[in-house]
């Protein structure tokens, strides 16, 4: 069962998708702070892109970008490029909606594990997307009703339905999944497997462990460009 926290929102928004607007169906409604997700638009896409994209170098290059693209604007154009498959070429920490105006279809998508949350909600006519539980059941066409059989199977220790929360008209996008939303209705799969069945397991090469000081140097070069950083050392008996 995913570790997600709705309740721990330190920067949310709450954006809608409505298939009958057609051309401009997506929209972010509210965002607190304003910046909590970067929006795109292109003449056939629109993006809502919220999260840290890790290879954004890397992709602006190949896209042809301006260096002071914003990820989302590299989503946006990555979609252009590779369709679906763009949510395997963004390495990183997200959660993304993608707008096919062309094709009237909704893309959303979390990282492969999951860090960053993203949640939906179907009312009015529109699909409600958000990072955290508290806005989607803010709106006044989400219920607040209880999903009584999650919590039953939650106390059994099952998750016959892993997109399901504790309330009835609320549910998750997966970790390394990517959802379809169109006229046809509403569809997941993975897209991301550390072991997918029939591959070969890409171990790492002896050659590549010499690179370990390098990249781990480049990983917390990264981390820090943030800003201020901490470790946390534990002193537990599985430490």
């Amino acid at each position: 069962m995913p570790s997600d926290k709705p309740h721990a929102c330190p920067g949310t928004w709450l954006a809608s998708c409505n298939l009958r607007k057609g051309r401009d169906a997506l929209s972010l409604l509210r965002a607190e702070p304003v910046d909590a997700a970067a929006c795109a638009e292109t003449r056939r896409i629109q993006v809502i892109f919220d999260g840290v994209l890790q290879n954004r170098h890397e992709l602006i290059g190949a896209l042809e970008l301006a260096p002071e693209a914003s990820d989302a604007l590299v989503a946006a154009k990555a979609y252009e490029r590779w369709g679906e498959e763009f949510v395997l070429k963004l390495k990183g920490i997200f959660a993304v909606a993608v707008w096919d105006r062309a094709n009237e279809t909704l893309w959303c998508a979390r990282d492969p594990l999951g860090t960053y949350p993203l949640y939906y909600s179907e009312a009015g006519g529109e699909l409600l997307l958000s990072t955290c539980v508290d806005e989607l059941i803010r709106h006044p066409a989400v219920p607040r009703t209880v999903n009584r059989a999650a919590l039953a199977d939650r106390l059994l220790y099952r998750w016959p339905d892993p997109e399901e929360l504790y309330y009835e008209k609320v549910r998750r996008v997966f970790p390394g999944n990517l959802m379809r939303v169109d006229r046809s209705g509403r569809h997941s799969a993975r897209y991301w497997d550390p072991l997918a069945p029939g591959r070969s397991v890409n171990w790492i090469r002896e050659e590549e462990l010499g690179r370990f000081d390098e990249l781990f140097a480049e990983a917390v070069r990264f981390c820090l460009s943030f800003g201020p950083a901490g470790i946390f050392l534990s002193g537990g008996l599985d430490s």
